[in-house]
């Protein structure tokens, strides 16, 4: 099954960033068509490579990009989850102490409390006594 996979990222006539083809093969034929493809000049990319390339040219990515929609809000629990999961996989000596390293919130950004920040006004002679961050 060929399909097209049309991107608005850019380029002239359907050749920006993310143009190309989705091909989807039987069980066992990947590998022989992976190879030919590549031998023909065809370009792989990875989804990880895709979202990095994504980034460099500026286009937003859904849900990453958009952290107060509720897909977004979503993106952030599951990906919280799955590297806080990871970190407990390492032993206690062998992965970071973040509250050793001041980081109270090493697998998500508080996007509520920064928010919060921004409203408040911040006086310089403030920043000269207080010893926490702001």
């Amino acid at each position: 099954l060929l399909g097209s996979a049309p991107f608005s990222g850019g380029g002239k006539n359907g050749s920006g960033l993310g143009f190309g083809w989705d091909l989807i093969l039987p069980k066992g034929w990947a590998m022989a068509f992976w190879v030919a493809l590549v031998y023909r000049g065809a370009r792989v990319c990875g989804m990880r490579e895709l979202e990095r390339a994504r980034i460099e040219v500026l286009a937003p990515s859904v849900p990453v990009d958009h952290p107060d929609t509720c897909a977004g809000m979503g993106h952030t629990l599951e990906q919280r989850g799955l590297m806080e999961e990871k970190h407990s996989l390492y032993p206690p000596d062998k992965r970071p102490n973040y509250g050793k390293l001041s980081i109270p919130t090493p697998f998500h950004c508080p996007w509520d409390e920064l928010v919060d920040k921004w409203g408040k006004p911040c006086h310089f002679d403030q920043l000269l006594s207080s010893p926490q961050p702001l």
